[in-house]
């Protein structure tokens, strides 16, 4: 008669299969640089576009108010220059620079009873 001996084993089988693979794979670090470098990356090349990005607009911004700025002293130096003669100065400033559609408005505004002049 023989007898037949079951085991009955409190750890969970292995998922490498034997337990030399799974400690040689657990000392393994090749690799590891290129995962960190692909959870890295992308937070970093956002960071990357987003700093572009803003420096960007804050050019364009800049260059719209050099822009205005150039429109106003010319309408001081000749106080008789019409909003399309203004809008022509600021387009033209920012033509290489900026997008040129940059609707100009000429008001005339009374302070302390005296008209401006324009």
């Amino acid at each position: 008669m023989s007898i037949r001996r079951m085991s009955c084993s409190t750890r969970p089988p292995s998922v490498f299969g034997s337990s030399r693979k799974a400690r040689r794979l657990a000392g393994d670090e090749r690799g590891a640089t290129v995962v960190e470098f692909a959870i890295v990356a992308p937070i970093m090349l956002m960071m990357l576009f987003g700093i572009f990005q803003f420096g960007w607009t804050q050019h364009s911004l800049s260059n719209v108010r050099h822009a205005v700025d150039r429109a106003s002293r010319a309408l001081v130096i000749d106080p008789e220059l019409t909003q399309p003669a203004l809008q022509a100065i600021v387009t033209s400033n920012l033509a290489g620079t900026a997008n040129p559609d940059v609707t100009v408005t000429l008001t005339k505004i009374e302070v302390d009873g005296v008209k401006s002049p324009i």
